[in-house]
């Protein structure tokens, strides 16, 4: 094929050509940076409104908390939480009470002696324990063998017998103390 026309011709519609690519180039753009824009700001909107769904979440359960109810809670909580380790460092270096109760009842007893109540307490001493039993014997003889049974326990330090408990002969309520430990 032959080319008829003129160079400047040629060149005008080389250039219109050329006009015509930026123009559809520049709209492309322009298309896809308002595209570009408007998802953007759906995201933006999309975030507004769950921060402010959330902050609705948060002065709800804010205003939860400064209930009266949850004030108290929380101080009894926290006075139970200063209480709790000192719970457990207490039964970290004590005796366990029960084991006061197993050596009392495993020394043998006669049989018309009973035990009322044991009272337990921490000792001055660390690591020991002090307790007072309080009971009842049908007669002194039983008293004094379950006094003899009691001295011969090796836990069972500083053993004593109260007064009132050899004033009967018969039906005689006895008392002792003891401190049990290390």
């Amino acid at each position: 094929m032959t080319d008829l026309l003129p160079p400047e011709e040629k060149k005008s519609l080389k250039l219109e050509q050329t006009k015509n690519l930026v123009i559809v180039f520049a709209v492309s753009i322009i298309i896809a940076l308002v595209c570009l824009i408007l998802i953007l700001l759906s995201i933006e909107f999309y975030i507004l409104s769950q921060i402010n769904s959330q902050k609705f979440v948060l002065d709800s359960v804010e205003a939860e908390y400064q209930s009266s109810d949850f004030l108290e809670y929380k101080q009894i909580i926290e006075k139970y939480n200063e209480i709790l380790p000192g719970l457990f460092s207490f039964y970290k270096k004590e005796i366990p009470f029960t084991n006061v109760f197993d050596v009392v009842l495993d020394v043998p007893r006669p049989e018309g002696l009973v035990f009322d109540k044991i009272y337990i307490e921490r000792s001055d001493t660390p690591g020991k324990i002090k307790a007072v039993v309080f009971g009842f014997s049908d007669n002194r003889e039983n008293l004094l063998l379950f006094q003899k049974n009691v001295k011969q326990e090796r836990k069972l330090k500083n053993v004593s017998f109260s007064t009132e408990s050899w004033i009967n002969p018969v039906n005689t309520n006895f008392s002792f103390t003891f401190e049990y430990g290390n």
